[in-house]
């Protein structure tokens, strides 16, 4: 059975995907990597309103890295989203899930997704047994492969079909450094539309911007 999620950057957009997607999916960016959009609280909880009003589900993203700061903020912020009465999270982050772990009222259904790492049926079954309701495959995984690797799967693998992909994450703030080596001051951010280029290549541009998550590199074509 194949379901559509589709990522939202707005409250208005979730209202004219919900008739035709399964799922809704966002967050906030303190927790997540990459989203269109990063939702205040009472937005959260007004796209999961809208969601189940739909009868449909709503998932948000707690893939981040949580290098020790962000580490300390997961708890407050599971214990919204279970209030909120959230369908799903996904978890990239083997400690968040090790958070859940430890307290009842903190622990909600999550989707595996640590990006480029999720490439075997093996390693998905894996976080399967530890309570994963599916994984999100790597983008490089080829069709070829995955015609083998569906059949060897105990849980459902999400596979994006649309959108733009990331070839590259760092933690280090890559820009500005660059822009501080040249003694130049330039914004960073996702707003800024910046792109890199290979060298004699002038056809190629690699989306690129900073967060407080690093720096975010996208491949040249979004995948259709």
């Amino acid at each position: 059975m194949i379901e559509i999620i589709a990522t939202v950057e707005s409250v208005e957009q979730a209202k004219a995907l919900l008739p035709v997607v399964d799922t809704i999916y966002f967050g906030e960016e303190t927790f997540a990597l990459r989203l269109p959009h990063s939702f205040t609280r009472e937005e959260q909880r007004e796209l999961v309103k809208l969601a189940h009003q739909a009868g449909k589900k709503a998932m948000v993203a707690t893939n981040a890295l949580m290098h020790p700061e962000k580490m300390k903020l997961v708890q407050e912020y599971l214990a919204f989203l279970k209030e909120i009465e959230i369908d799903l999270i996904t978890v990239g982050e083997p400690g968040v899930i090790y958070v859940m772990g430890q307290k009842e009222e903190l622990q909600i259904p999550f989707i595996y997704a640590a990006e480029t790492l999720v490439t075997s049926a093996r390693q998905i079954n894996f976080w399967g047994r530890k309570g994963a309701q599916g994984a999100v495959l790597a983008r490089e995984v080829p069709f070829e492969e995955m015609k083998v690797l569906a059949p060897q799967l105990e849980i459902p693998a999400e596979v994006l079909v649309y959108g733009a992909t990331c070839i590259h994450h760092s933690k280090r703030p890559l820009l500005d450094n660059y822009y501080n080596f040249t003694k130049q001051e330039e914004g960073t951010s996702k707003h800024r539309n910046l792109f890199i280029s290979e060298p004699k290549k002038d056809e190629t541009h690699y989306s690129i911007f900073e967060d407080s998550h690093g720096t975010h590199i996208y491949a040249n074509n979004d995948l259709s």
